[in-house]
């Protein structure tokens, strides 16, 4: 059962560690019963203490978070957390995995060349054929390739460029 004091022994050691600490399974349905029961006996300031220190809690699990975030996404290794902050943890990791590879794409596309003459020439790109989970490429960028994704010809090294294509991962799309 959850009590007071094993609130600030858990905020205690979040604090004191620089890893998350591991929680109870049964953490947030733990709160919510403690919260349950002592919304109907403690004062005012009883709760505000409570909510003062569960907040505390939350805010250095999310720093935490944060950073392990980051970790992820820069290395593609699975990280642990807990089962309530696993769904967030995913998220934020695909999105800044995302983000990093369009941010990467639009960095090597080359502006459009000028020209002396209105000459329509081939535009060269590549078609990703299926969907492959975030990656480190030889670069040590993060890739997420998502089937029929578009990727500019120039955007992906070519040593992975051409492995993704002796696979069969992505297509050349000449237009």
């Amino acid at each position: 059962m959850l009590t007071f004091e094993k609130i600030r022994e858990l905020e205690r050691l979040e604090q004191e560690s620089k890893d998350l600490a591991k929680l109870p399974e049964t953490f947030l349905s733990d709160v919510a019963d403690y919260l349950a029961r002592k919304r109907a006996t403690a004062d005012e300031h009883e709760m505000k203490n409570i909510e003062n220190a569960l907040y505390r809690l939350l805010e250095q699990r999310e720093k935490k978070l944060l950073a392990l975030v980051y970790y992820a996404a820069k290395t593609g290794q699975t990280v642990e957390v807990a089962s309530h902050e696993r769904g967030l943890f995913e998220q934020l990791v695909s999105l800044l995995v995302s983000y990093r590879t369009t941010m990467m794409q639009s960095l090597a596309r080359p502006g459009p060349a000028p020209s002396k003459t209105m000459e329509k020439t081939a535009r060269e790109y590549y078609r990703v054929k299926r969907t492959l989970k975030p990656f480190v490429g030889p670069d040590l960028t993060v890739y997420q390739l998502k089937e029929n994704d578009t990727i500019e010809k120039g955007a992906l090294p070519n040593a992975l460029n051409d492995l993704l294509v002796r696979e069969g991962i992505i297509e050349k799309v000449v237009e």
